[in-house]
């Protein structure tokens, strides 16, 4: 028998506990007068990051990029999310100098890694046969 002991998270996640919950589902009670929702910071961002992963899954690493920029430019703050889609873009893309910068200032901001992201950076840094790379995601 194996015995592991306890991992040293060196700033990952190894959880979905500390991920962002769920966006609520509207109710119809939820409708504003005149029946409009109005869109909100939290829907633009969800917007913009859908748009970023589905650059990502076509190798638009241009795209990717400024739509995670226009992330920026209109006041939202990205979340792990939109950082593991533009990851994934540039790993997508070949770009692993790309990645590790946008996991570099992702860890600036003081977001924590996901799963998706780790699952990333591993995908890229094994596509490259960076080795070192690979073992680095994981300490």
């Amino acid at each position: 028998d194996i015995k592991q002991g306890p991992i040293e998270s060196h700033g990952f996640s190894e959880s979905d506990d500390d991920a962002e919950p769920a966006p609520r589902k509207r109710k119809p009670a939820d409708v504003p007068p005149g029946g409009a929702f109005k869109d909100t910071g939290k829907d633009r961002l969800a917007e913009l990051t859908r748009q970023i992963a589905g650059f990502a899954s076509q190798r638009r690493l241009k795209d990717a990029v400024k739509s995670f920029e226009q992330l920026k430019v209109e006041g939202l703050t990205p979340s792990v999310q939109a950082y593991a889609s533009l990851i994934n873009a540039h790993v997508n893309s070949g770009d692993m100098t790309g990645a590790a910068a946008a996991f570099s200032k992702m860890r600036d901001t003081g977001l924590r890694s996901n799963v998706v992201v780790c699952t990333a950076l591993l995908k890229g840094y094994c596509r490259v046969g960076d080795l070192q790379g690979a073992g680095s995601v994981l300490e």
